[in-house]
């Protein structure tokens, strides 16, 4: 009976508010806070928050929370945790006035309040990522702090694989801002000693592709996607067309252990090329004479056939020769691909990108059986005796409020 007073009082409270609250997740989340303190000072008043009541109430407060008028009307229960984290940003967003800063500290405490009842835990988690990634990327976030403490609870709720895209994104954030600032201090002294005039204001933000929710734009074409330290080779060849090995380490500070598999990649694709001193002159003076050909229009054919011949200079190179630190190295004039994007660095991602994969698995797998071997340990010290079927049973119900876990895995906690 308790369960149904408090499901229907909830439930016809947001109903009254159905139309204001579509487009407002503050009214939304403000209503369900009144009925939670309504619900709470019964049980302590009333109840004296014995369990089975906490337990109804509990139920009930989940029930109305997640399926209501206004989720109804807007699609589905992953509504309320769209909702919830929509009034986190409003929160935690700079424009909000001075009056409305104050409140940040009580606006939290709702959330904090509402956030357990969710079900949908998942799309509060990709809702909040995108809220979180533009609010950082764009300067907006009120107060870094802030940001951490809402990461710590999410991470006490929901274990720390919840959250490991959001420290990953506060960390790139304050590394940008080091790199920032170290920019900044190098450029005041260059400056000192040739001012450049005009010189426009620049600010770097360098984000890891796996963390942030952002896509390239269509009209952005990287016809090259290459590692610090092959971009750092390629950018040196802006100003002299040769370099020895030795000359690329010293102006790049990349050791050589580091820098010779980098110029093998890159002369493996046919990027840099190097210098013999037994090139014949009249090779030489047909390129030039072959480079001016394509120049013309009109000769579609032999552009076409130049096309083919320069495509053979983007296949990979198959025998390469020893590379010294005085072997001499140079841009490689003849190289065209017919492909529209080209991966340099495609083996070192995969490396990456495995391990980090199987590291984060790895967290998620001990956070849920640390997770589970809790909920064996206080059931047990609880009720000192259960059969089988019981306590599989009390884990899957504790358990649902923050993941599902399949039997397997607390069958495994069990017996291991």
């Amino acid at each position: 009976m308790f369960e149904t007073h408090v499901y229907d009082m909830g439930s016809n409270a947001l109903s009254l508010v159905c139309e204001e609250a579509k487009s407002s997740p503050r009214i939304y989340v403000e209503t369900i806070n009144a009925i939670l303190s309504k619900c709470d000072h019964v049980l302590q008043s009333a109840f004296s928050r014995h369990h089975s009541f906490t337990r109804a109430a509990n139920k009930a407060c989940e029930r109305f929370i997640n399926r209501n008028a206004i989720t109804e009307a807007l699609g589905g229960s992953q509504i309320s945790p769209e909702l919830l984290a929509n009034y986190f940003d409003l929160l935690l967003r700079k424009h909000w006035s001075s009056k409305m800063a104050e409140s940040v500290d009580k606006g939290l405490s709702l959330v904090i309040k509402i956030f357990p009842f969710v079900e949908d835990k998942g799309t509060f988690q990709r809702i909040y990522g995108n809220l979180l990634a533009h609010r950082l990327v764009r300067n907006q976030s009120i107060s870094e702090d802030y940001e951490r403490f809402m990461i710590n609870f999410l991470a006490e709720k929901c274990g720390t694989s919840y959250i490991t895209t959001f420290d990953q994104m506060l960390d790139d954030m304050k590394s940008s801002r080091v790199l920032n600032e170290k920019y900044c201090e190098w450029l005041a002294g260059r400056l000192e000693e040739d001012p450049i005039p005009g010189l426009v204001s620049t600010t770097i933000t360098v984000l890891r592709s796996r963390s942030w929710p952002f896509l390239p734009k269509n009209d952005l074409t990287v016809p090259f996607q290459v590692s610090t330290y092959q971009m750092a080779i390629l950018m040196l060849f802006n100003e002299t067309d040769t370099y020895t090995v030795k000359q690329i380490g010293e102006l790049t500070n990349i050791e050589e252990v580091m820098l010779v598999p980098h110029l093998e990649t890159l002369l493996k694709t046919r990027i840099l090329k190097v210098i013999t001193d037994d090139v014949p002159k009249a090779a030489e003076s047909s390129s030039i004479n072959e480079s001016s050909t394509i120049a013309d229009d009109e000769e579609v054919e032999k552009t076409e056939q130049k096309r083919k011949v320069h495509s053979q200079a983007s296949e990979p190179a198959k025998d390469l020769p020893p590379i010294t630190m005085d072997t001499k190295l140079t841009l490689c004039m003849e190289y065209y691909n017919d492909r529209f994007y080209v991966n340099l660095n495609l083996p070192v991602r995969r490396i990456i990108n495995k391990e980090e994969e199987k590291k984060r698995e790895g967290r998620i797998e001990s956070d849920h059986r640390m997770a589970i071997q809790c909920h064996i340990t206080r059931l047990m010290k609880t009720r000192k005796r259960m059969t089988h079927q019981d306590l599989m049973k009390e884990i899957l119900e504790q358990s649902s409020t923050k993941f599902h876990f399949s039997t397997t895995q607390i069958k495994a906690c069990l017996f291991h």
